[in-house]
């Protein structure tokens, strides 16, 4: 990187030259008021983002919303067994996936 920034400012550098420069350049942009955003500013942040950003992946509430909690009452994933009306079965994943739908979205994505 440092090599091309370098050359775009018209200098040709080896790598030691470009190493030096990286440098200084890096020290320049910690100085001034700009940032290098071509690197993450927090490796932390970075590796969270990678993480949520998987495909099939969502953001939900830690606690459910009502509409959430309506979505799972409005779930017809609750099965009744015929021979034993006390005996049913619960569908968790599909209502886990009506919840999941009526989690609020991120506005800005």
């Amino acid at each position: 990187m440092a090599k091309d920034i370098a050359f775009k400012l018209g200098a040709v550098l080896d790598d030691e030259e470009a190493g030096i420069f990286a440098d200084g350049y890096n020290v320049a942009l910690l100085q001034s008021k700009y940032r290098d955003l071509s690197q993450p500013v927090d490796p932390q942040i970075s590796e969270y983002e990678k993480i949520m950003l998987r495909a099939g992946w969502v953001m939900a509430p830690v606690e459910p919303t009502d509409e959430m909690i309506a979505a799972a009452m409005e779930c017809d994933d609750v099965v009744f067994d015929s021979k034993d009306p006390t005996a049913f079965c619960v569908q968790f994943r599909e209502i886990y996936c009506a919840m999941v739908a009526a989690a609020p979205k991120q506005e800005n994505v």
